[in-house]
């Protein structure tokens, strides 16, 4: 795991499970920001997406 003296860890577990997690505090950071730019990028696309002509095009009207 490569822990030194000083890191902070984060104890992950479920009521129950017997089961724990520790992990590395900057690791989990790492992990959050990469899924906060993946939600941003996916975000931007869904925007340019429902924006794009294409979607302009195939919007049915119901009434």
């Amino acid at each position: 795991m490569q822990l030194q003296a000083g890191d902070k860890l984060i104890a992950l577990g479920a009521m129950g499970d017997n089961v724990a997690f520790l992990l590395k505090a900057d690791f989990l950071t790492q992990i959050l920001g990469k899924m906060e730019e993946g939600q941003n990028e996916l975000r931007q696309f869904l925007k340019d997406f429902t924006d794009s002509e294409i979607i302009e095009d195939t919007k049915v009207d119901f009434e």
